[in-house]
């Protein structure tokens, strides 16, 4: 998890100033954390920290939003309470995609992070990466939908590329 912050340091300096942007710094140390133990430890392997917490003094952190949070209805007070947002749409990335390929994604797209970003606009930056490192976009119908159904993005908003497509 603390490496994943030294990660985000590293690409972006000085941008992590606003709250949705500290949340999704904090999604992102739990995305790594997760995404590094999953294969390894399958034991709770949507705990953030599955070798701690999760008791009655420490609730722990997910990343599979068990909360169900909509990103429209959210309301950011601090940087923790809607990682899962960001993370359940990583990892259903992650599992459609696999685990290098949305690690790869992750890292492309922060380098476009900026002070008080928005998680709609991280996740297009996510969309971007796509591109990027397909030269294409070979996965933008797959991504748009995992953020579709956090409220992060709007499927009818998708533009050119949804046009005569069906919703997956």
């Amino acid at each position: 998890h603390e490496y994943g912050h030294a990660i985000s340091h590293s690409a972006t300096p000085s941008t992590n100033q606003g709250i949705e942007r500290q949340s999704l710094d904090e999604a992102l140390g739990d995305y790594f954390a997760v995404s590094y133990t999953r294969n390894t430890y399958p034991f709770n392997n949507n705990w953030v920290f599955n070798w701690d917490g999760h008791n009655p003094f420490f609730s722990g952190r997910t990343v599979n939003n068990p909360n169900n949070y909509c990103y429209t209805t959210a309301e950011f007070t601090n940087p923790y309470k809607y990682t899962t947002l960001w993370n359940a749409a990583m990892f259903e990335i992650w599992d459609q995609l696999g685990k290098q390929y949305t690690d790869k994604l992750q890292i492309e797209a922060l380098y476009g992070y900026f002070q008080n970003m928005t998680f709609p606009q991280a996740a297009l930056l996510i969309i971007d990466a796509d591109s990027a490192l397909t030269g294409g976009g070979d996965n933008t119908l797959i991504i748009w939908e995992a953020f579709d159904k956090r409220c992060i993005l709007d499927w009818t908003s998708i533009g050119e590329i949804g046009k005569g497509a069906p919703k997956p």
